[in-house]
């Protein structure tokens, strides 16, 4: 499966979104932030970093956005990873 991500997020920059950096920060690892980050994105979200616009994801499977979600909050408050 590809996915899109890396066109709007950087892992330590912003670029169209917030870098997965800022998001591990923003975010705590509890179930409540992890539903929440998986809901917006499988359902996009507008409004949580400024006017932008998460688009939603219906190709992805819950199973794969819980993944990418785990990773963002387990690996990504390290300012130094970068891939």
């Amino acid at each position: 499966l590809q996915s899109n991500c890396l066109n709007c997020h950087a892992f330590n920059a912003p670029l169209l979104g917030p870098s997965f950096f800022d998001i591990n920060g923003k975010y705590g690892t509890d179930a409540t932030s992890k539903n929440t980050l998986v809901r917006h994105v499988l359902e996009g979200s507008t409004g949580i970093w400024g006017k932008g616009v998460m688009p939603s994801h219906p190709e992805l499977t819950k199973e794969i956005a819980e993944t990418m979600v785990q990773w963002i909050l387990e690996k990504a408050g390290d300012k130094n990873i970068s891939y």
